[in-house]
């Protein structure tokens, strides 16, 4: 393919979770596109992935990375523990550069965190990007705000959160709620399926010199509180209603200091929570393409369903 040319062969790493999954979904809808997975080895393929390898999609151990990533045009990395974001940044980025990947778009933050003291996992992902241009890798960072699906969900499943809590600490399955701060803080909000849609109409109908060249694009969603997202689920379901306590911002923050934030798992979502209460969920830029032409799930629908449920990242 040409530079002047939208991407065609895509490889997702670690795409099974919460943020990858609905893009490769998206992506293998398209038509002329070629997607690539990469699998852990010597585990079984997990359910997700059958009816993709069934529709075409091409499957790599993690022992044949190099050959995955031979003549792709654009890479997504979705991996965010401290270990995956460490291996992103030295072996996975080392292989992707010798591979010849022409576009490495990594697991991003959702948040744009320029005025934040320095924590492990925001660290790790800056010299990311400070080594990728170092090695001429181009990169593109997604900024996409908050994702809805990580407040109404009765199970996230990490291995160290309990899992009728979701990752930010909403049990909807018993009416509670806990939220840092006042809760009256505005943040952007976006429903994990207008970031799956809006990102690959984005990859799939730009070229990929101007990808190459783009650094970070924005998505805005709708502009919500918390306190707004609750009587919005409220609103949705007649007759029930949910418990709100309210943690104290000073003592989460000294949690965090604390602890560093080096635990993708536990550490994170207490970050975003402080963030948010801080007034650092609000995107500050909306580069959202105007053709696109994709549905748009409302924040509303996604409140208005059953709670959603997932295995991981």
């Amino acid at each position: 393919m040409t530079s002047s040319a939208p991407p065609i062969t895509f490889a997702v790493l670690n795409g099974k979770y919460k943020s990858g999954a609905p893009i490769i979904t998206e992506l293998m809808k398209q038509p002329n596109v070629k997607v690539r997975i990469g699998l852990s080895s010597g585990k079984p393929v997990h359910p997700f992935f059958i009816p993709l390898l069934q529709a075409g999609a091409y499957v790599y151990s993690d022992q044949a990375m190099k050959e995955m990533l031979t003549g792709v045009d654009v890479l997504l990395c979705y991996t965010a523990s401290k270990a995956g974001l460490e291996a992103q940044m030295t072996k996975i980025l080392d292989i992707a550069v010798e591979a010849g990947v022409k576009l490495f778009i990594p697991c991003e933050n959702s948040l744009e965190f320029e005025s934040d003291p320095p924590v492990k996992l925001i660290e790790l992902r800056r010299q990311f990007f400070e080594r990728a241009a170092e090695l001429k890798m181009p990169t593109l960072r997604v900024v996409n705000g908050l994702i809805l699906e990580n407040f109404v969900t009765h199970n996230s499943q990490h291995p160290f959160i309990p899992t009728d809590v979701s990752s930010f600490n909403w049990q909807l399955d018993q009416k509670k709620v806990h939220i840092i701060g006042s809760g009256n803080v505005p943040a952007s909000v976006v429903p994990i399926s207008y970031v799956a849609s809006w990102l690959v109409n984005l990859l799939t109908t730009t070229p990929l010199d101007k990808l190459q060249s783009l650094g970070t694009v924005y998505l805005e969603g709708e502009t919500l509180t918390q306190n707004e997202i609750v009587k919005k689920w409220e609103a949705s379901h007649p007759g029930e209603k949910l418990t709100v306590t309210y943690g104290d911002l000073a003592e989460a923050e000294a949690l965090l200091v604390k602890t560093g934030v080096e635990n993708y798992w536990t550490d994170y979502p207490l970050f975003i929570q402080v963030e948010v209460a801080k007034g650092r969920g609000k995107l500050t830029h909306s580069t959202t393409p105007s053709s696109f032409a994709g549905k748009v799930t409302s924040v509303d629908e996604i409140l208005a369903g059953p709670a959603w449920t997932t295995d991981g990242n």
